[in-house]
């Protein structure tokens, strides 16, 4: 099981001294860091916090394809992230271009309408045969909430 959370909830945690990130980490939980960039975004905390995945928002997927720059630090994230052992999640992917683009930068997953919207469990099946061979990141919508 894995848990998502914002990057600004990973961090103040870190200075509680009975963290229950790192207790459920030690239970085996694994720890996604959401929103990636735009709070605190130290590498000295991603070092200290060892999550298995860390998801770029939105804001450094946004037109990656035109700029240089975004492609420059979208680059580092990911070669920082994977050297320290996590997966990275492009969110908020919309055209192919950034998709392609994020790949080419060895992106490990993708997420954003661009590709799907959340589903309900029972479509989830069907998607993920049509994406098989691809790095698609789906959220489910479990029936009892969408309502």
């Amino acid at each position: 099981m894995e848990f998502e959370l914002t990057e600004s909830v990973v961090f103040e945690d870190l200075h509680n001294p009975d963290s229950i990130l790192v207790r459920l980490q030690s239970l085996g939980f694994k720890l996604a860091i959401d929103d990636f960039g735009t709070g605190y975004s130290s590498l000295a905390y991603l070092r200290r916090m060892r999550c298995h995945k860390l998801k770029l928002d939105r804001a450094f997927v946004r037109d990656i394809h035109a700029d240089k720059e975004s492609a420059l630090l979208v680059e580092s994230v990911v070669r920082v992230a994977h050297a320290l052992g996590m997966l990275v999640v492009a969110e908020g992917v919309e055209v192919a271009q950034e998709q392609s683009a994020l790949a080419a930068l060895d992106c490990d997953l993708f997420q954003g309408f661009g590709l799907a919207r959340p589903q309900f469990v029972d479509a989830i099946d069907g998607l993920l045969e049509q994406h098989h061979a691809g790095r698609l990141c789906v959220s489910m919508l479990d029936e009892a909430c969408a309502a």
